[in-house]
């Protein structure tokens, strides 16, 4: 068992990070980490936990901030278990052998999941398209900041003559 677990400096490895930067998505996203993983001393990584982190990799690489990704992480895990339940159904049927009449009810299972799944990647996207507009609209009231401030400078390095006498 202990086998299939990883330490802090292997999962460091496995994303290309250090070990810091394990600790210390250990410290902010723990409530969604196993006991192994989030123990004071000793961290050991399962599978569940090394999707978990890889989620938060991949979010992170997106640029998302922590608060968004906290919002984001349930979602993310629960989609990502999906996936992982069709590819076990998808390896549970044989490739080379017809299917049978009873295996279709599995077939019909895996279609429903894999709709699920598009709905899930659908409202990811719409998350995602939300999340670029309120950020556009951030950069546009960021520039018009800019531009305030700027005229205010300029106003400032004005002399006091020509403000006092125009010009």
């Amino acid at each position: 068992m202990t086998a299939n677990l990883k330490t802090i400096t292997q999962t460091a490895e496995l994303f290309g990070v250090t070990r810091a930067t394990i600790r210390n998505r250990v410290k902010r996203f723990g409530e969604f980490l196993s006991i192994t993983a989030t123990r004071k001393n000793g961290k050991r990584f399962n599978h569940d936990d090394i999707r978990v982190l890889h989620l938060i990799h991949d979010m992170k690489n997106t640029g998302m901030r922590e608060p968004e990704i906290l919002l984001e992480l349930p979602e993310a895990i629960e989609r990502d278990k999906r996936l992982a339940d069709v590819e076990i159904l998808d390896n549970d049927i044989p490739q080379d052998t017809p299917q049978e009449p009873q295996e279709q009810p599995q077939s019909i299972q895996t279609v429903d999941l894999m709709q699920d799944v598009m709905r899930l990647l659908e409202q990811q996207e719409n998350t995602f398209q939300q999340v670029i507009s309120s950020k556009d609209e951030m950069i546009q009231e960021l520039k018009a900041d800019k531009e305030k401030l700027q005229n205010q400078l300029d106003d400032a390095r004005r002399p006091w003559w020509r403000k006092l006498f125009g010009g």
